[in-house]
């Protein structure tokens, strides 16, 4: 298949760049391209230009601050993979890395663009959401930041105006362990249904939980009465069973032709009550 005709630009700043932007509306932006150029070779975008993000190196920086990580939003998942700051601060980010893609594209493919794409199968997207980031975005005439879980409205749909640029991704510090649980039919495949467990133990009970769903439905699902029904309680097979049961009463699992509602209801079950268990023993 062969890409619709477009100029392509390199900025070398993050000014000229949102400059370019704001002067044709129909140019985009282009990060790792992974998700972008399958979309140019089937002919379901046709921008003017492409803006390429790659030599912009504000937009690469990773930094540790005093009660947050920033990661920049051309941070490819690879560096989130094996950057000894990231795993230091978040071993989930790279174990759940670990589930995207295939190695060529992990080596290409960045956290902002994953987050700007907002595939609803993808992992990133969820992450950000479970890990209660903030995204920070700049346009022409303002700069603004969002949580992610205001900022992904859907399947393809974000808060992103055209002209606008994310720019970097704050994950404030928390005390929850965390633990990631997927079903895919081949690893690497996009999810059909993940579940993110982030739990606070002491003395052998749960007093604060995050349960998060992703995969199933078109976007990712914070289950505040899941969280809540575990405080208090000591976590066995019973309990993590119930707290999944109740995440999953209320989702709204889409089906296409790689699984049904009812599959896709299930997995992220689950995969929750998997979770739940691995958070609570520390694994």
């Amino acid at each position: 298949m062969k890409f619709p005709s477009f100029s392509y630009c390199a900025p070398g700043s993050l000014q000229e760049a949102i400059g370019i932007l704001a002067d044709d509306p129909e140019a985009r932006p282009v990060a790792g391209g992974q998700s972008l150029l399958p979309l140019l070779a089937f002919r379901l975008v046709y921008p003017s230009k492409l803006v390429d993000l790659g030599k912009i190196g504000e937009l690469a920086l990773i930094e540790k601050g005093s009660s947050s990580l920033s990661i920049g939003a051309m941070v490819t998942h690879v560096r989130n993979l094996t950057d000894p700051v990231v795993r230091q601060c978040f071993p989930i980010i790279p174990q759940v890395v670990a589930h995207v893609a295939h190695q060529a594209v992990r080596s290409r493919g960045t956290l902002g663009g994953s987050l700007s794409h907002a595939d609803c199968a993808a992992e990133m997207p969820v992450l950000m959401c479970a890990l209660n980031a903030v995204l920070h975005i700049r346009g022409s005439d303002q700069i603004r930041s969002i949580p992610a879980v205001e900022f992904l409205h859907g399947h393809y749909m974000t808060d992103l105006a055209p002209g606008e640029i994310l720019v970097r991704i704050e994950i404030p510090f928390s005390e929850y362990h965390w633990a990631f649980e997927e079903v895919a039919r081949r690893h690497g495949d996009f999810a059909l249904a993940m579940s993110l467990a982030g739990l606070r133990m002491d003395a052998g009970k749960c007093v604060a939980a995050r349960l998060v769903i992703g995969a199933a439905g078109e976007v990712a699902v914070i289950s505040s009465a899941a969280a809540q029904f575990l405080l208090g309680k000591a976590v066995d097979e019973d309990v993590a069973a119930a707290a999944a049961k109740l995440a999953t009463e209320t989702l709204a699992a889409r089906s296409d032709i790689h699984g049904s509602e009812e599959l896709r209801r299930h997995l992220a079950e689950t995969t929750m009550k998997r979770a739940i268990l691995r958070a609570a023993k520390g694994e």
